[in-house]
C-alpha cells in the first residue's frame, strides 16, 4: 500500500489528499479500485493517453475527469456521451464535438 512514516514514526496512509476538504480519493487508490474491475485508468498526458485523446469519442467508453480537486466521470451510454459530474442536479448530455474540446481544456488547465 501507499504509506510513509510520519515523525513519530507511525504509518500515514495516502489514501485521500488531507487538504481536500471531504476528501479526494488519490490517483493510485481510484487505479486500484478500477483495476478490481479490469479497468484501466490511463493519464491523458500518458504517450498512450496522448494518442487515444486525439479523437476521444472513439478512444474508450469513459473518463474519469479531475478538476478543482474534485472527480468526475465523463460515460459514453450508447452514442451519447454524458457528464455525470456529481455537483450537477442531473446528467448533462456532451456533443462528440464537445467532448473533444472540453476534455483539451481541462487536460490543458491540469
Amino acid at each position: 500500500g501507499a504509506a510513509a512514516s510520519g515523525a513519530a514514526g507511525e504509518a500515514q496512509c495516502y489514501n485521500v489528499d488531507p487538504s481536500a476538504d471531504g476528501g479526494n480519493f488519490s490517483i493510485q487508490v481510484l487505479t486500484v479500485a478500477l483495476q478490481r474491475f479490469n479497468l484501466t485508468l490511463l493519464p491523458a498526458k500518458h504517450p498512450a493517453g496522448k494518442r487515444l485523446m486525439q479523437d476521444p469519442g472513439q478512444a474508450t467508453e469513459a473518463f474519469l475527469c479531475q478538476y478543482r480537486d474534485h472527480w468526475f466521470a465523463v460515460r459514453q451510454v450508447a452514442d451519447c456521451w454524458w457528464n455525470l459530474n456529481s455537483t450537477r442536479k442531473r446528467p448533462a448530455m456532451v456533443g462528440p464535438f464537445y467532448l473533444a474540446a472540453w476534455l483539451s481544456q481541462l487536460s490543458a488547465e491540469g
